[in-house]
């Protein structure tokens, strides 16, 4: 049963940020291409994979910069998808003019909605690893995620306007159900979602994938109606005129991201109607099976549920938070419609707030969280930090006594102890990374089946996280 991702968009109350969504690019330079993505090379720039970190539980990172140099198992793949009958991957929707008025751009054509981007890692016997990937994006401003696995986000300008996003993600176990025939009969009928609901409070998982699966959307879907938006006249190629308006306003949550161990997830948000002292209300329809995968004549297993929500620091200022230190229990709820109990936590991070909504289990608990705001909305911007250089293979080294080498040649397929390449005497908390085609299985470099060279680098911390030792070395594989 396909997992199916979609953030359903409602009306948020009293909360805004200003900005500018003029397209930066032109279709031909800017716009990534519609459906399954390539790795970036010398002539495709936009709409690509730039690069895919792997990093194991001991937090062993490792940067591959082609699909050639990825793990055989490891697949990664991102699409874009139109959604909508105009072949496109173009996201800009809104533009502000030079009277004010926030209206849709003349080749946006009338369509629905924007396009959205979908990102799958799979790696089967990885549970546990994350993997962090990093595309050009183009014009695509990505502003808020979607899925299954998410661990964090981030979107950065690039030098020439255009955008990089870097998704982190970890690997788990994903499951689903087959549904009856008696139920699938139904679909498009007012029944099926009656029958549906009723079916899947008992169900038992049928299948298990390892995998990550994220869904992306633009910045412009989050554009706040707080007046009709006009409509560009193709056959007059006029806008209406604009005495008073104050541009294109979004709701605060670039950079917020929806994460659900769920077969099917949604995300919509509303409050009743524009006053700053009525909490904001976000709901998540989430479903999955109600038990584990059956083993033999075991007795079943209750699923575990998860689900949570990520929310930047924009969004809790635009709720009156000075800052995110402010925010504690007593600052939000979590129901259920199932009524099961929550025991919800509260993360936070330099840029925003994660909070975990403590579901016990599936099938439909459908939570909500609902915040109560502090007081008047605190101003924020839309500034984007700037696109980092892309990670190097390895990191240039500083000698520290203490640290010697070994082994140098390794047979194709071969494994040998990381430390036989490299040793370090003294305490400290020891990073590896490697490059080149090898890679790292626990404590143990492991070689490709084909001839290669490796560089394997080691960096050593103190407590205070100072960087006291780094060494890198040349492996040949043959």
């Amino acid at each position: 049963m396909k997992r199916v991702l979609i953030l359903v968009s409602a009306v948020l109350a009293s909360t805004i940020v200003y900005g500018s969504s003029t397209p930066i690019a032109s279709a031909t330079d800017g716009t990534p291409p519609v459906g399954s993505w390539q790795w970036c090379n010398d002539t495709v720039k936009n709409g690509c994979i730039e690069a895919v970190t792997t990093i194991s539980p001991e937090k062993v990172e490792t940067t591959y910069r082609t699909a050639a140099e990825l793990p055989s198992e490891l697949k990664v793949s991102a699409t874009c998808s139109s959604n909508s009958s105009v072949n496109t991957c173009d996201t800009n929707r809104y533009v502000t003019r030079d009277d004010g008025q926030c209206t849709e751009t003349s080749t946006w054509g009338g369509r629905f909605t924007t396009p959205s981007i979908e990102i799958d890692a799979q790696w089967p016997g990885m549970v546990g690893w994350e993997v962090r990937i990093r595309f050009s994006t183009g014009n695509f401003r990505a502003a808020f995620s979607i899925g299954y696995g998410i661990t964090a986000t981030q979107t950065t300008r690039d030098e020439d306007g255009t955008y990089t996003f870097t998704l982190t993600t970890f690997i788990g176990k994903s499951y689903s159900a087959m549904m009856p025939q008696s139920i699938r009969s139904l679909m498009g009928t007012p029944q099926y979602f009656a029958a549906m609901s009723e079916w899947i409070k008992t169900a038992v998982a049928t299948s298990e994938q390892d995998t990550a699966h994220v869904q992306v959307w633009p910045r412009d879907h989050l554009l706040r109606n707080f007046s009709p938006v006009p409509t560009f006249n193709n056959a007059t190629s006029t806008l209406p005129l604009a005495p008073t308006a104050s541009g294109c306003q979004y709701y605060p949550f670039d950079g917020a991201f929806a994460e659900a161990n769920a077969s099917s997830f949604s995300w919509s948000y509303s409050s009743g109607n524009l006053s700053p002292t009525v909490p904001n209300v976000l709901k998540f329809v989430a479903q999955a099976p109600h038990y584990l995968p059956r083993k033999g004549s075991e007795p079943l297993q209750v699923m575990p549920a998860r689900v949570q929500v990520f929310l930047p620091t924009a969004y809790f200022s635009a709720l009156g938070y000075a800052s995110l230190s402010e925010f504690n229990a007593s600052s939000y709820s979590v129901t259920t419609e199932d009524g099961q109990t929550t025991t919800p936590t509260v993360t936070a991070r330099d840029n925003g707030i994660l909070i975990n909504l403590g579901l016990q289990h599936y099938s439909a608990p459908n939570p909500s969280v609902t915040f109560v705001p502090k007081g008047t909305a605190i101003g924020t911007t839309d500034t984007l930090a700037s696109t980092s250089p892309l990670p190097a293979y390895v990191t240039t080294t500083t000698v520290a006594p203490k640290v010697f080498s070994a082994l140098k040649k390794l047979g194709k397929k071969k494994s040998a102890p990381l430390s036989s390449f490299i040793s370090y005497s003294s305490p400290g908390s020891k990073a590896w990374k490697v490059s080149g085609g090898c890679r790292i299985v626990k404590s143990k470099l492991q070689a490709p089946s084909r001839a290669a060279t490796c560089k394997l680098t080691l960096t050593v911390r103190n407590a205070k996280k100072k960087v006291i030792a780094t060494r890198s070395h040349t492996i040949r594989v043959r």
